[in-house]
């Protein structure tokens, strides 16, 4: 019988159609809509009051869900797209990326296996071609694209670590400058490092580590039977857009085989511009 294929989940082709372009109305007036306020927040109380409701136990109107949307929600964000918007770090989406998303999001990909996903984790390997080539990276290297900075920084120190160690040993050590994100330190918390084994090392006048103040760090450490592990630089620091010196960081880590990390996160992909690549040599 048709329609028998269909999940018990699904509506029919004409009501995902009416839900669909209702969603992408709102969205494109709102986008479209005059800037407003950089930024609006509400308190806490006031928002508990507009979304404290009981679950609802029946079907609702979409229209009406889309309109408590916004009115009590979609209000209290700050406005990427607002040319006053400065000084924060997200930046402005774009529709294309959006209905990227969308698309993803509505066939529920998931890409953590071959078999089931072959078609999209192709295409993840051929973008990681393009950033490999970009960035200049040897023709073996690989990757894999995540949520955001904070998963990458994660996945990174824990590929780090196993390269290096293997299992968490509590004499190991990750250095990070005072303008690492906070993601870094929690990073290294959720792999095993204790609060002892994480070094911050000051900043120079303009944000950048000071390779002096890392090589006494590594010495301290060395004298006291500890081991070296990871450095962390940054490649756009998220409060100052700072530059570590990567050549001088770089040839510490050679000399003591360490592990060093480059978030870039912030400022990675300036690489594509001859200005970026330049600040970012080492």
């Amino acid at each position: 019988m048709e329609g028998d294929h269909l999940s018990p989940l699904a509506l029919d082709p004409e009501t995902m159609r009416r839900l669909g372009y209702r969603t992408v109305d709102m969205l494109v007036e709102r986008l479209n809509a005059p800037p407003g306020p950089v930024v609006r927040a509400a308190a806490p109380a006031e928002l508990r009051e507009r979304l404290r409701i009981p679950p609802p136990e029946a079907p609702g109107d979409f229209d009406e869900i889309l309109a408590a949307l916004e009115r009590d929600v979609l209000p209290f964000v700050a406005r990427l797209n607002h040319p006053g918007y400065l000084a924060f770090i997200p930046g402005e989406g774009t529709w294309p990326g959006a209905l990227g998303d969308l698309i993803a999001s509505a066939l529920n990909l998931d890409t953590c296996w071959w078999l089931g996903s072959s078609g999209p984790s192709a295409l993840e390997l051929a973008v990681l071609e393009w950033f490999r080539d970009w960035v200049g990276y040897p023709d073996g290297a690989a990757g894999v694209l995540v949520s955001g900075g904070s998963a990458a920084n994660l996945t990174a120190l824990a590929c780090a670590r196993e390269a290096q160690i293997g299992p968490m040993d509590q004499h190991a050590v990750v250095y990070m400058s005072d303008q690492s994100h906070s993601s870094l330190a929690r990073a290294a918390r959720a792999l095993g490092f204790g609060p002892d084994q994480v070094r911050i090392i000051p900043t120079d006048e303009v944000a950048r580590l000071r390779p002096e103040a890392l090589r006494s760090a590594i010495a301290a450490d060395h004298a006291a039977g500890r081991r070296p592990l990871i450095v962390i630089a940054n490649a756009g620091s998220t409060a100052a857009g700072a530059i570590d010196p990567f050549a001088a960081l770089s040839e510490i880590c050679r000399e003591h085989g360490i592990w060093l990390h480059v978030d870039g996160a912030y400022g990675g992909f300036a690489c594509l511009s001859e200005r970026g690549s330049a600040a970012l040599e080492g």
